[in-house]
């Protein structure tokens, strides 16, 4: 685990989500829809995980936050779904991991809705982040 220690830094977690991000947007625009999806879905844990270190005050990102549940690591960082972000949220919040083993392929129309659900996210993710920065 030392070797992957450094994958656990914040600065890295939220490097990691902007290089997966542009990804996801590649993988899309080349009909690639479920490799887009679940590169969409990793950009939002990375930011959550690096929004917890934040809230936690850490620069690692604790062991116990290894997970890939995305309402859970949101709660962890007591961040707090605006009613005006709820349903692309809840389009985001459904994604797991597991997607990368799934023989259900997804179709162009929920590759794209998908993508657009975590860029609203993730910009309000960056907006908390920021806030949260300036406090």
């Amino acid at each position: 685990m030392d070797k992957i220690r450094w994958l656990e830094r914040r600065t890295v977690l939220m490097h990691i989500a902007e290089k997966r991000r542009v990804d996801a947007r590649v993988l899309l625009r080349n009909k690639r829809y479920d490799g887009a999806v679940y590169l969409g879905g990793y950009v939002i844990e990375c930011m959550l995980k690096g929004a917890i270190c934040q809230f936690i005050g850490e620069e690692r990102l604790p062991e116990r936050y290894m997970t890939h549940e995305l309402e859970w690591l949101c709660q962890q960082a007591a961040l707090v779904i605006p009613p005006n972000l709820w349903h692309s949220w809840q389009e985001v919040a459904g994604w797991d991991v597991h997607v990368r083993y799934s023989s259900y392929s997804v179709n162009a129309q929920d590759a794209r809705e998908f993508i657009d659900a975590m860029e609203v996210i993730r910009e309000w993710l960056l907006d908390e982040i920021r806030e949260r920065e300036r406090r």
